[in-house]
């Protein structure tokens, strides 16, 4: 019978196969960890960089067009800080939004606006680039893609005479 200590688990290694080992348990731990800080900081998610306050008009179009949907669409938006509260109108009635018009809420992070209905029944992400807007939502259950531009800058409080 030979010795245990003979076995491959007891070999003597060399130095440099502990340098090895060291080495790749580093980049494992490092890559470990380092994986976790990929992500945007908190920062970056909570800083607004555009204003959506204002009035936004343009369109509402289903993507693959079955079954269609074209639609004029109208933000009337009021933002303080990332909170966005407004209403979303469009020429569309009855039982999605109720008489053409529903009031959303959403917020803004960075460049990117989202909103929803509180009933669900229209939502979206935009990107907003200045005067413009576009991104994907989603009207009663049928994707769409949503193109806005802003036709009225919010209204600047007018100073009293002196």
């Amino acid at each position: 019978m030979a010795p245990v200590l003979s076995s491959p688990l007891f070999v003597r290694r060399s130095v440099q196969d502990h340098k090895k080992l060291i080495g790749g348990l580093f980049v494992l731990i490092t890559l470990t960890f380092g994986s976790g800080c990929a992500k945007t900081d908190w920062i970056d998610r909570t800083l607004v960089t555009e204003s959506v306050t204002g009035v936004w008009a343009g369109s509402m179009v289903s993507p693959d067009g079955q079954p269609m949907i074209r639609q004029a669409v109208r933000l009337e938006l009021q933002q303080e800080g990332a909170k966005v509260i407004g209403s979303f109108e469009g020429s569309f009635t009855g039982s999605f939004v109720g008489q053409g018009s529903a009031p959303i809420e959403g917020s803004v992070a960075g460049d990117v606006f989202r909103f929803n209905h509180a009933r669900g029944t229209v939502n979206g992400d935009l990107t907003v680039s200045a005067e413009e807007m576009t991104g994907h939502g989603v009207f009663g259950i049928r994707p769409v893609a949503i193109t806005l531009r802003r036709v009225q800058a919010a209204q600047s409080p007018t100073s009293p005479p002196h």
